[in-house]
């Protein structure tokens, strides 16, 4: 079959991209009226494509497990050939000068193909179904804006044109199909696939989440699949030897700062979400946040959430994978506008959803997190974050008043982490060897206690540090090892410590367990606990 019949290229606008996405059962009016086909040309558009390569006989393997799953059994002879469009930076012009067949097979120059491969920007597989056309999607993200989007759930993919091969760090995306997976399917399908890039998993297909998820009874058939609730959605991650981490949304929940927890080390939570005006619960996979230098002013200053001060308050916007819209859509935080029994919690998302009748701008409001974590990761971040809040209790005494100061708490593992002061010299020599050269659990969580002040050497700088055993038991004391950073800290933290008669009153607030920790430990750079609770530690 001669190239030109199997690829094609066009230049990257409206008309040809939604011409692109047509099949014998969906014409070019339908996908104009297609809500991701209009959301992903104009993301698109804001990240710089210019040109789409299409291929026009494509077999993608997770739609082929749903044609094996329902599509073949129908009457109506629905084909097992997607087409794949691959998007570029580099003009039409550019791309078509030196034929993609021809670099393929030898021709043009290294630096030709080395071009193109720069130029990548993602692919999208078209389905070929009446609805749902929107397959396998992975894509370029939006770039960083100078460091305030972070976008932490990424992977590599390869994909190859002709044998030419490409690479993109990014996360699948793709469109409900409502025969084989609904939202949730979708949510877990996206967030699984990073969590098998971290802990070795398998990567299901979306049909094998469906049939996995209903070995929980629920009222509802398989397949055709009209939703999981949250009980299958568990049962699906634990199917892929992982553990669904489940967290109800409650008033005082520091929501922002437990999804950076998470999201800082690569996993992606999925949020279930009531949206205003409308019945059911819906399912979104968080992929990355948006970070501002200074906290955000959502909510009225005293509310339950700004207790402790936590690095989420400067989290402005999370980017998350809304079957119902499209990847890396950004989610606004917000105060909520409604708030009852059924969404206590002060935080709500814009930005995405609008109702379908009046086109107002609707709110979601979160009321439950489902993380998929390794199995020997059984501490959580609100357990942490109650060690966390007995030690703000002391320390918020010692800090001068004057001094902004904030905890940042995030899932990390020993080699990211060592990895990470070494790369970035962060501390003393003497703390950087200590920790370096110590064992540690394979995961951690890291709590940073950051300042700003005239009294502090660097902006944002840490003057305290505390590493807890993520693999421990969650209602025991997990922390192991306090480092200080800001020898004035660790003085001023010591003298209060040391005074016999403060004794019984820190006992009361911190446990007698901490309070013990905390006066050895004020004593030297780095501790390790339980290793340096006997024996001379001056």
């Amino acid at each position: 079959m001669p190239a030109e019949s199997i690829i094609e290229v066009l230049p990257f606008n409206a008309d040809s991209f939604f011409a692109s996405l047509t099949n014998k059962y969906c014409t070019v009016e339908s996908v104009k009226r297609n809500d991701r086909a209009r959301y992903l040309e104009k993301y698109l558009t804001k990240i710089g494509a210019k040109t789409i390569v299409v291929e026009r006989e494509y077999v993608d393997g997770d739609y082929v497990d749903d044609f094996a799953s329902y599509y073949v059994k129908c009457f109506e002879p629905y084909s097992i050939r997607c087409k794949r469009l691959h998007f570029f930076s580099l003009e039409y012009s550019e791309v078509s000068a030196t034929p993609i067949a021809e670099l393929a097979c030898g021709g043009g120059s290294h630096e030709d193909t080395e071009r193109l491969q720069n130029a990548y920007m993602g692919f999208l597989v078209v389905r070929p179904l009446p609805v749902a056309i929107i397959g396998r999607t992975v894509f370029q993200t939006y770039d960083d804006d100078g460091g305030r989007r972070q976008f932490t759930s990424l992977l590599e993919y390869e994909s190859h044109i002709l044998s030419i091969p490409f690479w993109l760090r990014s996360l699948a995306f793709q469109e409900q199909d409502t025969v084989i997976a609904a939202c949730a399917t979708v949510a877990l399908w996206s967030a699984l696939h990073k969590a098998a890039d971290l802990f070795g998993t398998q990567t299901p297909r979306p049909s094998a989440i469906t049939k996995s998820a209903n070995q929980v009874v629920s009222d509802t058939r398989s397949i055709p699949s009209k939703g999981l609730i949250v009980e299958q959605m568990c049962s699906a991650i634990a199917q892929q030897g992982l553990e669904p981490e489940m967290i109800r949304v409650v008033e005082d929940l520091p929501l922002r700062s437990l999804l950076y927890g998470y999201l800082r080390v690569g996993l992606a939570p999925i949020v279930i979400v009531q949206i205003e005006r409308l019945e059911g619960l819906h399912a979104v996979t968080f992929a990355g946040y948006s970070i501002r230098d200074d906290v955000v002013p959502v909510f009225p200053a005293g509310t339950l959430t700004d207790a402790i001060p936590m690095i989420g308050r400067r989290i402005d916007a999370f980017y998350g994978h809304d079957d119902q819209v499209g990847p890396f859509a950004k989610h606004i935080v917000e105060q909520s506008r409604h708030r009852n029994h059924a969404t206590p919690h002060p935080t709500a998302f814009a930005g995405t959803w609008r109702h379908p009748e009046d086109e107002e701008e609707l709110q979601l409001y979160p009321v439950q997190v489902i993380v998929p974590v390794y199995n020997k990761i059984r501490v959580s971040v609100t357990d942490v974050q109650l060690w966390l809040i007995r030690l703000d209790s002391l320390f918020r005494q010692i800090v001068p008043p004057d001094i902004q100061y904030e905890w940042d708490v995030y899932l990390t593992t020993t080699t990211d982490y060592k990895r990470e002061i070494r790369q970035q010299q962060f501390g003393s020599e003497s703390y950087r060897r200590s920790v370096i050269l110590t064992q540690h659990p394979r995961f951690l969580w890291r709590a940073l206690l950051r300042v700003r002040g005239s009294d502090v050497p660097d902006d944002k700088a840490a003057i305290f540090e505390m590493l807890f055993d993520a693999t421990d038991i969650p209602n025991s004391f997990t922390g192991f090892c306090l480092a200080w950073h800001f020898d004035a800290f660790r003085v001023a933290v010591n003298a209060v410590c040391a005074l016999p008669e403060n004794y019984a009153e820190l006992c009361e607030t911190l446990t007698e367990k901490l309070v013990d920790c905390l006066r050895k430990a004020s004593a030297k750079e780095v501790f390790f606990y339980p290793r340096d609770m006997k024996g001379d530690t001056g």
